[in-house]
C-alpha cells in the first residue's frame, strides 16, 4: 500500500518583524502627549472662566424659530350658569315643601306663602266685579226699554205726519171744489208743517239718545274691564304665593326656615339649573389687559379636553385676581358636577415666525436682559432683549440666533461671573 504524505515539506518558516525604533518612540510620545494636551486645554478654559459648574447641575435649551403660543394656566371651578331666586311679592308666612339638595322639575311647588289679607282683598275685588257686571246688564236692559219707547214715539210722529198729508190733500180738493173755506184749508197746511217738524225732531232726538246710551254702556264696560284687570292681578299674586320652579335642577339654598314670616320680595329659595354649566376662574391681574371676550380656552375635566370661550370678564380686581367665566363651545358633558375643580388654559395670543427659547428661571433672575451663551466648555454672559412669554417659552427679540445653546437655569447663584466653565 502507498503511504499518504503529510504537508510538512510545504511549510515555510515566518520570521517576526520588529517595529523600527523611531516608530516605537513616536507611539510613546503620543501616549504621553494626549493627556497633556487635554489637560492643557482644560486648564486654558479654566483660566478664561470666572467660575466652574458641572453640566448635570444646569439646564440648557436651544434657540429656535417657530410659533409662540401665549397661554395662561389657571384653576377653575364648575358653576351653574343659571341661578333662580324665588321670592314672594306679598308678606306672609312661608311653608317649605322642598329641602336643600332636593331635585325639582319645572312646575314643582318649592314653597307656599300664606297671606290671608291678599286672599280677602281678592274676594272683595271679585265681588265688586260681579256688581259692575250686574249693573252693566241692567243698564243694557234699561237702554233697550228706553230705545223701544223712543222708537214708538218716532213711529207715532210719522203716523201723524202721514195723517196730516192726507188731510191736506182732502181739504185741497174740497177747497178747489168750493166745499171748504180758506181758513180750514190753511189750517190743514199748518198741521202738516207741524207734523213734519215734530217728525224731524223725533228722528234727531232718536239719534242723540242712541249715541248717549251707547256712550253710557261703553263707560260701564270700561269699568268692568278695569275691575277685571284688578281681579286678574290679585289672582296672579295669589297664585304666586305658590313658589313654583321655572327650571329643572335642584334646591341650592333656603335663606328662610319653615313657618318664618317673610317680607315682600324677600328671597325664599335659590334653585340651581343642572342643564347649563360654565367655568368660573381667577386670572392674575398681569394678564388683565390681554384678556378679551371670545378668547379660546381649553379645560381639562376628568382626563377630557373641553373647548370653550371667555363669555364674561369682571371689571373689578380683587386680591390681584380678575374673575372670568368660560362657556362650553360644544355643550355640557354628561355627569358634570357643580363646584368641581378644573384646569383652564386660556389661549391669549399666537405669534408665528418668532425667535424663542424654552422658559426657565433665568427669565426671573435677570429680568429677561441677560443669559449665558454656551460655547463648548465655556458659557459667556450675553445681553439679550426678550418679548412676550408663555407658560413654556419666551420670545427673543435680539441678542441670540437660531441654533445657539443657552443656560436657562437660575443665574443668581453665578453672581457677577461673566464666563462659566462647564465641566463634565
Amino acid at each position: 500500500m502507498a503511504k499518504i504524505q503529510d504537508t510538512t515539506a510545504m511549510d515555510i518558516e515566518v520570521k517576526k518583524r520588529k517595529l523600527p525604533l523611531w516608530a516605537l518612540i513616536l507611539i510613546g510620545l503620543a501616549v504621553v502627549a494626549i493627556p497633556i494636551l487635554y489637560k492643557s486645554r482644560t486648564l486654558m478654559s479654566w483660566a478664561q472662566s470666572d467660575r466652574s459648574i458641572a453640566r448635570d447641575r444646569i439646564q440648557t435649551a436651544v434657540v429656535e424659530r417657530g410659533t409662540l403660543q401665549i397661554e395662561v394656566l389657571v384653576d377653575g371651578r364648575i358653576v351653574a350658569a343659571n341661578h333662580v331666586n324665588l321670592f314672594s311679592q306679598d308678606p306672609g308666612v312661608v311653608q317649605i315643601l322642598k329641602r336643600e339638595g332636593e331635585e325639582v322639575a319645572i312646575g314643582d311647588v318649592v314653597a307656599t306663602v300664606a297671606s290671608p289679607e291678599l286672599k280677602n282683598r281678592l274676594n272683595q275685588e271679585h265681588s265688586e266685579l260681579e256688581r259692575l257686571q250686574s249693573e252693566l246688564k241692567r243698564d243694557r236692559i234699561e237702554n233697550k226699554n228706553q230705545l223701544l219707547e223712543e222708537r214708538q214715539e218716532t213711529e207715532r210722529s210719522r203716523l201723524l205726519l202721514e195723517t196730516a198729508k192726507r188731510n191736506l190733500e182732502r181739504n185741497q180738493k174740497s177747497f178747489e171744489a168750493g166745499l171748504v173755506q180758506v181758513m180750514q184749508y190753511e189750517a190743514s197746511q199748518d198741521e202738516l208743517k207741524l207734523a213734519e217738524l215734530n217728525y224731524n225732531h223725533r228722528n234727531e232726538k232718536m239719534i242723540l239718545i242712541e249715541e248717549s246710551l251707547e256712550f253710557e254702556i261703553h263707560n260701564r264696560e270700561l269699568e268692568v274691564r278695569r275691575q277685571e284687570l284688578v281681579v286678574n292681578e290679585l289672582k296672579r299674586r295669589v297664585d304666586a304665593l305658590q313658589l313654583k320652579s321655572p327650571i329643572e335642577g335642584l334646591v341650592g339654598s333656603l335663606p328662610v326656615k319653615d313657618l318664618d314670616p317673610v317680607a315682600p320680595n324677600q328671597p325664599i329659595a335659590t334653585l340651581v339649573d343642572l342643564t347649563h354649566f360654565e367655568v368660573e376662574m381667577d386670572i392674575p391681574e398681569a394678564y388683565g389687559d390681554r384678556l378679551a371676550l371670545g378668547m379660546k380656552a381649553t379645560m381639562t375635566y376628568e382626563n377630557q379636553l373641553l373647548e370653550g370661550r371667555i363669555s364674561r370678564i369682571s371689571p373689578e380686581v380683587i386680591r390681584n385676581q380678575i374673575k372670568g367665566t368660560v362657556s362650553f363651545s360644544d355643550g355640557v358633558p354628561e355627569g358634570m358636577k357643580q363646584n368641581k375643580r378644573v384646569a383652564v388654559k386660556v389661549h391669549i395670543l399666537s405669534k408665528p415666525n418668532v425667535l424663542k427659547v424654552r422658559r426657565g428661571p433665568f427669565l426671573e433672575a435677570s429680568g429677561g436682559n441677560q443669559v449665558y451663551l454656551v460655547d463648548g466648555q465655556l458659557a459667556h454672559l450675553q445681553s439679550i432683549r426678550t418679548g412676550v412669554s408663555s407658560l413654556k417659552e419666551v420670545e427673543i427679540v435680539e441678542g441670540l440666533e437660531p441654533g445657539q445653546e443657552v443656560i436657562i437655569s437660575d443665574m443668581s447663584r453665578f453672581g457677577s461671573s461673566q464666563t462659566l466653565m462647564i465641566s463634565n
